[in-house]
């Protein structure tokens, strides 16, 4: 009888040991996952004040709207940074995608005045612009990878033995990415 209560408690150990490193794996998983989301939107900020000085070349009118545009870039890459530095807490995520979606609008605005400017004929705008699709491109491919990587890792928590594991080693949800992209002007 004595064995077989030591055999009952030898499995439950190895069993949470084994969740537990489940769960530190898919955890580790988003993290990588998000890096790659992040060296991409440093990327992405780095083609904007060249951007940005393009058309502020072709269209100095538009100030307003390429203000608005940095003034966004800035912000999403601040979010970026909070999200990373806070273990991707849900609470840290929310204003990561509200930041997407204020770049996106603000791209959105400057690339709609784009054809109806002198600057639509520009090789140098047309190549940034290409670029920053390129870019958007490749993060769209990497929030995909991260947003499975976090559904995996929820889907884990959730589940038993998982759950047990999560509520008593405090390994928290994450949240997923917006699937935002970036607008391409109407035409070049």
């Amino acid at each position: 009888m004595m064995s077989f209560v030591i055999l009952v408690a030898l499995l439950i150990v190895f069993w949470a040991v084994g969740a537990y490193q489940r769960l530190l794996r898919q955890r580790k998983q988003c993290r990588t996952a998000f890096s790659q989301v992040d060296a991409l939107a440093l990327h992405r900020h780095e083609l904007m004040p060249a951007l940005v000085r393009v058309c502020r070349e072709r269209m100095p009118q538009q100030v307003d709207a390429l203000d608005a545009l940095l003034a966004a870039d800035k912000a999403i890459l601040a979010a970026y940074a909070h999200a990373g530095r806070h273990a991707l807490d849900a609470a840290a995520i929310a204003p990561l995608n509200e930041a997407e979606a204020a770049l996106e609008t603000a791209l959105g605005a400057v690339f709609a005045l784009v054809p109806h400017s002198d600057s639509a004929s520009s090789e140098d705008l047309s190549r940034l612009i290409e670029e920053l699709g390129a870019a958007e491109s490749r993060m769209a491919f990497a929030r995909q990878v991260y947003n499975e990587a976090a559904r995996h890792y929820n889907a884990a928590r959730a589940q038993f033995p998982g759950s047990v594991v999560a509520a008593v080693f405090a390994f928290t949800p994450v949240a997923a990415l917006p699937d935002a992209g970036m607008r391409q002007p109407d035409r070049l």
